[in-house]
């Protein structure tokens, strides 16, 4: 694939994603970014990968939906304590079942929002529908 026709993958998936985020209220239309963000993930990126593929086949919602639930925590440590989450290890993001529930870690212990909440369940569905928008968006540009 070519480098034009990816980049034009990523604008529209992109486009898509920020429209449903700010659907559910968690943006106001503008996609936030830092250069810091950008280069923590590229420096966890290649132990998610490693985790992800495994469970593309039988689970590719997770396999996507795990990923944005990495960032959320890399964001939330921006705001709180850059100094620790810069430098914390991939596997600390694990949940006491490793990656299989990565997600109920991140939400319950370093965000701190309750599972049984309300917020922990739009944050959830806004995920769920990210991801499964992203599996589309992959499926159909193939």
């Amino acid at each position: 694939m070519d480098k034009e026709y990816l980049d034009s993958f990523e604008d529209k998936l992109q486009e898509e994603l920020l429209r449903l985020c700010t659907s559910y209220n968690m943006l106001d239309g503008k996609l936030l970014a830092t250069d810091d963000i950008d280069n923590q993930w590229n420096v966890l990126a290649p132990e998610y990968m490693a985790d992800a593929v495994g469970q593309i086949n039988e689970y590719p919602t997770v396999s996507v939906a795990w990923a944005a639930y990495l960032g959320l925590a890399i964001a939330y440590g921006w705001d709180t304590d850059w100094n620790f989450i810069s430098k914390a290890a991939y596997q600390s993001f694990y949940g006491e079942q490793g990656f299989d529930d990565m997600d109920e870690h991140i939400v319950r212990d370093l965000l701190g929002i309750p599972l049984d909440s309300e917020e922990a369940q739009n944050l959830e569905s806004m995920i769920r529908r990210s991801a499964q928008t992203a599996v589309t968006l992959i499926r159909l540009n193939r």
